[in-house]
């Protein structure tokens, strides 16, 4: 304001009706903002990134299955030991999560199923309730084929790990797992499991 007044000083000193003017004019301004509401300006929200359209080739999983595990080496009277497995699209349908469960509806395993759109690859990681931490990597469906492949520590120990998933339509899937030593990578087949689709 004091700028203001001291401009007017100078202006008037040159002529007075010109000094005027301008003062007033600038005086008109000033009262007209000063009587305008004040309005506060929001910065646009952020737009939230979007799931990587690569993720589709997860929902096959969405949905509870009805499953069946069991060893490969064992008689063939062996009956195989049910459990279902439920995955839900989750966190603004960026990852998927599982949990396998006996049924008497105990926990056995959390997973979290979801593409790094840095790697370019799908990522899984499975907690177990027996402590098992499993990391593993797919490229996708192949066909009717989905492959993952990584590791599991159990303890101290670290033994390669894959799961070769055979689509046996919409509805239905086997599943073979393997193990392996990671640095001979001479896969045994070690699990069979057979899921249905329930709901």
């Amino acid at each position: 304001m004091n700028d203001r007044i001291n401009r007017c000083t100078n202006l008037r000193a040159v002529g007075s009706t010109i000094g005027d003017r301008v003062c007033l004019a600038a005086s008109a301004i000033v009262l007209t903002l000063s009587l305008l509401p004040a309005q506060a300006v929001e910065p646009p929200a952020p737009e939230l990134p979007k799931p990587d359209p690569q993720l589709e080739q997860l929902q096959y999983f969405q949905g509870k299955w009805s499953c069946a595990v069991k060893p490969v080496n064992t008689p063939a009277n062996r009956s195989a030991e049910p459990f279902t497995w439920e995955v839900k699209r989750e966190l603004n349908n960026f990852w998927f999560l599982g949990q396998a469960s006996t049924k008497q509806a105990v926990a056995i395993t959390h997973d979290t199923l979801g593409y790094n759109t840095l790697s370019k690859r799908f990522g899984r990681t499975i907690l177990t309730g027996d402590g098992q931490f499993i990391n593993l990597l797919s490229d996708g469906w192949s066909g009717e084929i989905w492959v993952w492949e990584g590791s599991v520590v159990r303890g101290t120990q670290r033994n390669g790990l894959r799961e070769t998933i055979a689509k046996k339509g919409d509805r239905v899937f086997e599943a073979t797992y393997e193990q392996a030593d990671l640095a001979k990578k001479d896969w045994q087949p070690v699990l069979k499991e057979t899921c249905r689709k329930a709901s």
